[in-house]
C-alpha cells in the first residue's frame, strides 16, 4: 500500500515511540527505510503505517520524510566490492605462483644440477 502526500509512521532507530512525518515520495511504501528530518537531526527509521485522512496524527506531523533509503544499490555494491576483493586475491596467487615458477626455472638455468632436485621435491608432493 502506498499513498502519496499523506502522513506516514515511522519507527525509529533509537526510539520506542511511533513519530509522524509528512510524506510527498508516492514510492514509499510500509517496511521501508527512510531518513527523517526530525527535531534531533537526521534520523533513519522504518515506515510502520500511513494514516487516515483527518486523523489527528496527520496533524502532529510537522516534518518530513527526506528520502526512501535504497538498500538494493547498497547490497549491489557490497556483492561488487566481494568480487573485487575475490579477483584480486586469485590474481595475486596466480602472479606468485607465475613469480615462483620464474624465479625457479632461472635458478635451475643457472644451476642444472637443481632441476632434479625439483623434479623430486614435485614427484614427492604429488604422492603425499
Amino acid at each position: 500500500m502506498t499513498i502519496n502526500n499523506k502522513v506516514v509512521q515511522v519507527k525509529l532507530e533509537l526510539a520506542n515511540n511511533l513519530y509522524c512525518f509528512m510524506n510527498t515520495d508516492k514510492t514509499i511504501a510500509i517496511g521501508d527505510i527512510v531518513v527523517c528530518d526530525t527535531a534531533r537531526g537526521l534520523s533513519v527509521g522504518n515506515v510502520v503505517a500511513f494514516t487516515e485522512e483527518g486523523s489527528y496524527k496527520q496533524k502532529r506531523a510537522t516534518k518530513y520524510i527526506i528520502q526512501k533509503v535504497n538498500m538494493a544499490d547498497h547490497f549491489l555494491r557490497l556483492e561488487q566490492a566481494k568480487r573485487v576483493k575475490e579477483i584480486e586475491a586469485t590474481l595475486e596467487a596466480k602472479k606468485k605462483e607465475f613469480v615462483d615458477t620464474r624465479l625457479l626455472d632461472l635458478v635451475i638455468e643457472q644451476n642444472p644440477s637443481l632441476g632434479a632436485l625439483v623434479a623430486e621435491l614435485n614427484a614427492l608432493k604429488k604422492g603425499v
